[in-house]
């Protein structure tokens, strides 16, 4: 069967960015039957469309396949070097740094004040009729 092309498909210069954040395929065991650039395709049409993932259209990999993968990949942290990849990538393209650190180093020097200098909190305020918690209030039926 023939995938479709959708809108939220990653195109080559994106899989050429993000694939390097991806395990090679191991020389032992069972092959991959399902690309990582395939399932990547699946969850962002998923999370794209604002769909349920048993509604996936069927040229895509499996939904179960697709939903346990986004699941562990949040675990193990890779949307977040997914995000920091990208992120490095639009900036150099624009001529920025990599990072914002500088820009941030500079607002601080310029006599910014800093959420530390504060104390970092603040009381939480509490009303003068209130008389206790929710939790410790009887619940009458």
């Amino acid at each position: 069967m023939d995938k479709r092309a959708y809108d939220t498909d990653l195109t080559e210069l994106e899989w050429t960015i993000l694939s390097p954040l991806f395990p090679a395929p191991r020389p032992t065991g069972r092959p991959r039957k399902w690309s990582f650039r395939d399932i990547l395709d699946g969850i962002f049409y998923i999370i794209r469309g604002g769909n349920a993932w048993r509604l996936m259209p069927h040229d895509l990999p499996p939904w179960s396949t697709v939903c346990y993968s986004h699941r562990v990949w949040r675990l193990w942290g890779l949307w977040e070097r997914v995000h920091t990849v990208l992120r490095e990538h639009v900036r150099m393209n624009a001529g920025r740094a990599a990072t914002p650190s500088e820009a941030i180093k500079a607002a601080n020097l310029h006599g910014r004040p800093r959420l530390e200098a504060h104390g970092g909190t603040m009381e939480a305020r509490r009303s003068a009729d209130e008389s206790g918690t929710f939790w410790s209030t009887p619940l009458v039926w």
